[in-house]
């Protein structure tokens, strides 16, 4: 899968080795072991949202899709992160590039290999409408 190729080689660009199975990434730093999955669509991760925050590390879904879908599971996202140490991020399939949704301890990570590290910045897309991302 290409996307998963895409994510596989951006935590290597972070210094990391793993595998790409399916739709789950697996990669590790020494001690360090992430798990990660891929969800094709914002809808399959809300169809599985409480179960992939406490089975994943970082949950990645693709950009590009209908604004007030991302505003829906991330507010659903957002009310269920206290209860789990889950980041989302969005990568541009064709590009490989990567963002963070919200700010976490992978964000500080692995803020030199993001598309937009700022936040702020990336977050204030989401209400414009014209471009989204």
């Amino acid at each position: 899968m290409e996307a998963c190729e895409k994510i596989l080689s951006f935590f290597e660009k972070a210094g990391y080795r793993g595998i790409a199975i399916g739709h789950e990434i697996f990669v590790e730093n020494g001690e360090k072991r992430i798990k990660a999955r891929f969800f094709p669509s914002l809808r399959s991760l809300a169809e599985n949202l409480e179960h992939a925050i406490s089975e994943y590390h970082i949950l990645i879904v693709p950009a590009g899709e209908d604004i007030h879908e991302y505003m829906d599971v991330y507010k659903r996202f957002f009310y269920n992160i206290y209860e789990s140490t889950a980041s989302l991020w969005v990568i541009d399939v064709a590009s490989g590039n990567v963002s963070p949704i919200i700010n976490d301890s992978f964000y500080y990570e692995f803020y030199p290999l993001f598309l937009n590290p700022s936040l702020s910045t990336w977050l204030s897309g989401f209400w414009d409408k014209e471009n989204p991302l």
